[in-house]
């Protein structure tokens, strides 16, 4: 039980009930007595430190809310910790159901689902799995008596559990754990020992060293007082926002009522003789209109189907291939009898454009039926007034928060900048990117700069719909439909839209405001931010008029500042209308960018400009003899004039500073490498940028070989998987050759470059050996067709397959995997070019 230790304590209780305090005080000395506790019951609740922080904020901006409901005789800490528990129970389905969307977005790298805090040792993670298998209730029974020291009679009165009950809970919960710790099984009919003062001991240490309380120094209440009283205020505006519209619908149903009962009893009063001209009329308009209003529901995967309009069926449009090379947009539209600028906003084409063979337009059909006006803009928003210097870091994260931008709808036209993995050298990829965005709907496009989109997504309300422009027609699919969702284009639209719109990082950030600069043609405030080490990890430019980043950049958490991916807004546009022929899913997708928030078409340029690498070129000289090229660390130069569609090019490989060798090498962004644990050999599959092409074979070198590269057998077929044996004198990897059929898991003598094909199966993934190497576990699936997982151990001597289980990483249960017991990281993914820079571990 939470004993009161600050000033506050003696009066908060006067506080609660004689309101002569304001909220700013009465809110400081909530948090100051109350907030460790509220905290370090929601992050052992949940196992998210993330979640946590924002419970404890809703708890204490509820509290203020809510002062009418509090009752002395139930106490201040019951009182905040229901509202927590209540909290914590509507934020546990939507982590399972984010973790459930991660486990299908393994991109999304920055989001742990398996804890905040991972194991020091075997006991603590035999702990935690066993706690993590209670049941949720049981689980917070043993959080509030064993971890927090809560008795039974104030767990009860907060659960409404019997006292009693709660005891003999706590009890049989250590004693259950302490039974499946112990190496005896338990016999039946035998009662066991009791617990041990040991054990309970460390049970509890072990508990308090995953979810680690929480301690407030002045500069952390100080942040935590600003962060809740905008959470207070944007509460505060949505009760209001849903008062007013339930007082509103209630004055409405008083109108209908007292029009209905006026209605009645002028019913009650006519005569069947003598009815009234006027009310038959309006009658007979209204049902008319009910009975014979046609409604066409559009197929979800058959968006060319007729939409009826009340007349004789016409095709929305119609598909024109084009014959012949040079002809002029213009010239075609004449021959057709169609007018050019129909034509053109269609299929979204420049004034300039020349046509080519087997090119395919869409021709209109009842094209204006099919396009809804966008629903308008609500009343304009009034821009902030810009910050002035000295700038209160308390308004600038005020500004930050979602709730204070100051737009309804949103063009931008930007430029994402990945710079590549730390160990690659040479040109960023360049992307453009545009969004169209209010409240019901929003467009997004990705693609390089210069060329035509790659990757398309559109929100109608709650509807995702995506789409490729490289497919040929490019329909819309609905999210879980297809795995180009997935692809590397995808990913960068969703980073570029994350690295503008994601402000929820930010909110424990240290920020500080260096000046103003202008961007996109506004003067913007430029952030610095820092993480809880003092490092740099942003750098933003924030308009703080519109509330809206025009330009940030994402840092290396490292002493020296090295770019990992940045965004430019170079063109914006506030509060217009959407262009009407943008959002329709019932249309494959119709071009290329936009020149402006009209959506009129831009030219496409002949070559995508070039940005100049962030890195600095070496001129190496050869390593010498004697050179220790196993303990090295690589880096990987590519040309000046690389960009991510080009096809494999050769590249530097340097070690130390030192030139090794020419390499062959691909895509740096998509490249799968491993270092074999000696340090000598590299390998290494480049996989093409263009998502549908087939991926590169298997690679591998020895690096005192500067001569020789060697690639495995069925080059035609793509590596999807691989892994070094512990000696480093193995190489096993797995060959998945399409959609149908079995995969083949084969192991490489890297003495003689004998390959041997050992397993054939469905497919396979985080390939790991044994420590002794006569072992190798994966994830599998028996054949392509399942979508059933198993965590397989292979005997490499018998070739059997000697384990088999289930995979199960959503209920946190690693059931009795094996391949737990070989002390190495199990489940893994493969590593880029970072993982083939860094020297094996002495």
């Amino acid at each position: 039980m939470h004993t009161p230790t600050s000033d506050y304590a003696p009066d908060l209780e006067w506080m609660l009930q004689s309101g002569q305090v304001s909220q700013e005080t009465l809110l400081e000395a909530l948090i100051s007595e109350y907030y460790p506790g509220v905290f370090h019951l929601a992050f052992a609740t949940l196992d998210n430190r993330r979640a946590a922080r924002q419970i404890a904020g809703r708890v204490f901006a509820r509290a203020l809310l809510e002062l009418h409901r509090y009752r002395p005789q139930q106490g201040i800490e019951l009182w905040l910790y229901r509202l927590a528990l209540e909290e914590c129970a509507s934020a546990h389905d939507s982590l399972e159901r984010l973790r459930k969307l991660v486990s299908t977005l393994p991109f999304l790298t920055n989001f742990n689902l398996l804890g905040d805090t991972l194991p020091e040792n075997e006991v603590d993670a035999e702990i935690w799995l066993a706690v993590d298998g209670l049941e949720t209730s049981l689980r917070q029974v043993l959080i509030l008596g064993l971890l927090m020291d809560w008795q039974p009679a104030t767990i009860e009165a907060l659960t409404g559990n019997n006292a009693e009950a709660v005891s003999d809970a706590i009890h049989e919960i250590q004693k259950t754990l302490q039974v499946e710790m112990s190496s005896a099984q338990p016999i039946e009919g035998r009662e066991q020992p009791p617990i041990s003062d040991e054990f309970a001991a460390t049970l509890k240490a072990s508990l308090e060293r995953r979810w680690l309380p929480v301690s407030l120094n002045q500069p952390d209440q100080g942040r935590i007082l600003a962060q809740i009283n905008r959470r207070t205020r944007a509460m505060q505006t949505r009760r209001r926002g849903v008062f007013s519209a339930l007082e509103i619908g209630l004055v409405v149903l008083i109108i209908l009522v007292g029009a209905g009962i006026a209605w009645g009893m002028n019913v009650l009063g006519e005569t069947q003789a003598t009815p009234k001209p006027a009310n038959v009329t309006l009658e007979t308009v209204l049902v008319t209109k009910i009975v014979h209003k046609n409604i066409t529901v559009v197929p979800r995967h058959h968006p060319i189907g007729p939409i009826s309009t009340g007349q004789p069926h016409q095709p929305l449009f119609r598909q024109y291939t084009i014959k012949r090379t040079g002809e002029r947009l213009e010239d075609l539209a004449k021959r057709l009898n169609i007018p050019p600028d129909s034509l053109r906003e269609l299929n979204r084409l420049p004034d300039d454009v020349i046509l080519e063979a087997g090119q395919r337009l869409l021709l209109p059909g009842h094209w204006a039926s099919v396009n809804s006006p966008p629903p308008t803009p609500g009343p304009r928003k009034a821009s902030a007034l810009p910050l002035e210097d000295p700038y209160p870091v308390d308004l600038v994260h005020q500004r930050l928060s979602l709730e204070e931008r100051r737009y309804n709808t949103l063009w931008i036209d930007a430029r994402a900048i990945d710079y590549g993995p730390l160990s690659y050298i040479g040109p960023p990829g360049v992307f453009q990117g545009q969004v169209w965005e209010s409240q019901e709907q929003s467009l997004d496009l990705i693609g390089y700069a210069g060329q035509l989109p790659q990757a398309v997504e559109l929100r109608i309300g709650n509807s995702w719909q995506f789409t490729r422009p490289q497919a040929n027609p490019a329909w819309f699919s609905e999210w879980g439909d297809t795995p180009e969702t997935n692809s590397p284009s995808f990913r960068i639209l969703l980073r570029m839209k994350q690295t503008l719109f994601d402000r929820y990082s930010l909110e424990d950030s240290r920020i500080s405001v260096s000046g103003r600069e202008e961007q996109a043609g506004v003067q913007a405030l430029v952030l610095e931010v820092f993480n809880e080490e003092g490092l740099q990890t942003d750098r933003i430019w924030y308009d703080d008029s519109r509330g809206m980043i025009l330009r940030r950049i994402i840092f290396h958490p490292g002493e020296e500042l090295r770019p990992i991916f940045e965004v430019q807004v170079a063109s914006v546009a506030y509060d217009f209308e959407l262009p009407p022929g943008l959002f329709d899913a019932r249309l494959p997708w119709r071009g290329g960018f936009a020149s402006d928030s009209s959506g009129a078409p831009a030219d496409i340029q002949e070559q995508p400009p070039r940005l100049d690498s962030k890195h600095v070129r070496f001129n190496a000289e050869p390593a010498p003899l004697n050179f220790d090229r196993a303990q090295s660390r690589l880096l990987f130069q590519f040309p000046p004039f690389y960009s991510p569609d080009s096809p494999p090019t050769i590249i530097e490989l340097l070690a130390d500073g030192y030139s090794l060798r020419p390499v062959l090498f691909g895509n740096p962004w998509q490249t799968l490498c491993q270092r074999s644990p000696d340090g000598n050999w590299l390998a290494y599959v480049s996989i093409p940028a263009e998502e549908n092409a087939a991926r590169e074979p298997l690679i591998y070198f020895n690096l005192a070989d500067p001569a020789q590269s060697y690639t495995s057998p069925n080059s035609e077929q793509g590596v999807t998987d691989f892994a070094f044996s512990p000696d480093s004198r193995r190489l096993a990897y797995f060959i998945r050759p399409g959609a149908h059929g079995n995969g083949t898991l084969s192991i490489i003598d890297l003495a003689t470059h004998q390959n041997k094909p050992v397993l054939s199966i469905g497919d396979v993934k985080s390939l790991v050996w044994s420590p002794d190497g006569e072992r190798l576990a994966m994830i599998s699936r028996a054949s392509p067709d399942t979508y059933l997982e198993n965590v397989t151990i292979f005997d490499v001597e018998t070739e059997q397959i000697t384990y088999n289980a289930p995979l199960d990483l959503l209920s946190h249960s690693a059931g009795d995997w094996l391949v737990l017991d070989w002390g190495v990281e199990f489940p893994v993914e493969m590593g880029n070019l970072d993982a083939c820079s860094k020297p094996p571990l002495s």
